[in-house]
């Protein structure tokens, strides 16, 4: 006999279980997402915070800047040189020198540089003092800023692990060189002399030793340099002289009267063409030289101290011995001996001081231009005897 009761039973239980497999397979699919056309993004990862933001606040550690200069070889363009980049650590200046054997030589020109990456840093050069090779040194402005210090002042040359940053690189497009004026022979096999083109190369600078230094000087036969100062926006007085050789002279020092001296100088090269080593002019046949019918003499700036300016009295000395400043400066001498007494004063008796204990002070300011002598009554005396010293004031212009 069919039992139908025991089928729909069984029915039951068949049904009961198909319901919790699918039950089953339903929770497990709620655990995974259902796939999509776009990947889900991976769940995010904790961002480092940077150091200037951490509770600690400690702060963003700072980029070191590695100074370097990029050269490329190139052609002069307006009588310039264009450097590709250029990094420096704070303001500096580009400076290109020509070669003299096989390393820097002479300045052809400098460019001021600012702190960071510079692109394209365009240097006007001295095209007459160019060679096929030139570098490209990068100087600090380690004084004033703006004004070129060197020799002499703080705008040094930039070292990297020790080495001065100037690369090489070539250039074309310069004026073509003169030609080899031949010797007149008779069948004779003479070498042939080159033709010189008379040149000054001058550099800003201090004044050391009471002289200036002139970077280089090319004469054609026995020349001098003669530095002159300024009246009225070109070449006054001869403030000095010295003799120069046929060719090229480098490093040419001239002893200068200081109570003449002008903020801005003149180096201008004449012949000695007289009797050799006497200077015989005006009046005589030691006329400057000419070049293209200008007379050779590139002026120059002395750098000196301007506002306020302090002098230490120390070690029974005054530092510096020797101070160059602007009309209008006012000098401080400041005691830094202790316990021991000193003063300050004129040769001329342009100024005195009483004498004043260590960390104590006195002031004078120079308007007028000229060499002002001093020294200490207890530990000088006038001529520069002992602890004596010189204030040069120099003259607008």
């Amino acid at each position: 006999m069919f039992n139908r009761s025991g089928l729909s039973k069984r029915r039951i239980g068949l049904v009961g279980l198909g319901l919790m497999v699918m039950l089953a397979l339903g929770a497990c699919a709620a655990d995974e997402p259902l796939p999509t056309d776009t990947p889900a993004p991976p769940p995010p990862s904790a961002m480092p915070v940077p150091e200037a933001e951490t509770a600690e606040g400690g702060a963003v550690p700072e980029m070191v800047v590695v100074p370097s200069v990029s050269v490329v070889d190139q052609e002069i363009a307006d009588g310039a040189v264009t450097i590709a980049e250029v990094v420096s650590d704070g303001p500096g200046w580009l400076v290109i020198h020509a070669q003299a054997e096989g390393k820097p030589g002479p300045v052809l020109g400098y460019s001021p540089v600012n702190d960071g990456h510079n692109e394209s840093v365009v240097v006007k050069i001295d095209l007459d003092g160019a060679t096929e090779t030139l570098y490209a040194m990068l100087h600090t402005d380690g004084g004033e800023i703006g004004t070129w210090e060197f020799p002499g002042g703080p705008d040094g040359p930039v070292q990297v692990d020790g080495k001065v940053i100037t690369p090489p690189f070539a250039i074309s497009g310069l004026p073509a060189a003169p030609a080899a004026m031949p010797v007149p022979s008779e069948g004779q096999a003479e070498a042939q002399e080159m033709v010189v083109t008379p040149s000054v190369a001058v550099v800003d600078q201090e004044i050391i030793g009471g002289a200036v230094t002139i970077a280089e000087v090319v004469s054609d036969g026995p020349g001098w340099l003669v530095i002159h100062a300024q009246a009225e926006g070109k070449p006054g007085p001869v403030l000095g002289l010295s003799p120069v050789a046929d060719g090229a002279n480098a490093d040419v020092t001239v002893e200068i009267d200081l109570a003449g001296a002008t903020e801005t100088l003149y180096a201008m090269l004449h012949a000695d063409a007289g009797e050799v080593g006497a200077w015989e002019f005006p009046g005589g046949p030691d006329v400057p030289v000419t070049v293209d019918e200008g007379v050779v003499t590139p002026p120059f700036r002395l750098l000196a101290a301007s506002g306020e300016i302090e002098v230490a009295m120390t070690g029974y000395s005054f530092q510096p011995g020797t101070l160059v400043v602007t009309a209008g400066t006012t000098v401080t001498w400041i005691n830094n001996d202790g316990q021991v007494r000193h003063d300050v004063a004129s040769d001329t008796g342009l100024f005195q001081s009483e004498l004043f204990n260590g960390d104590d002070s006195f002031s004078y300011t120079f308007d007028q231009p000229g060499v002002y002598p001093y020294y200490c009554h207890p530990h000088g005396g006038p001529g520069g005897d002992g602890m004596a010293g010189t204030i040069v004031v120099l003259a607008a212009g």
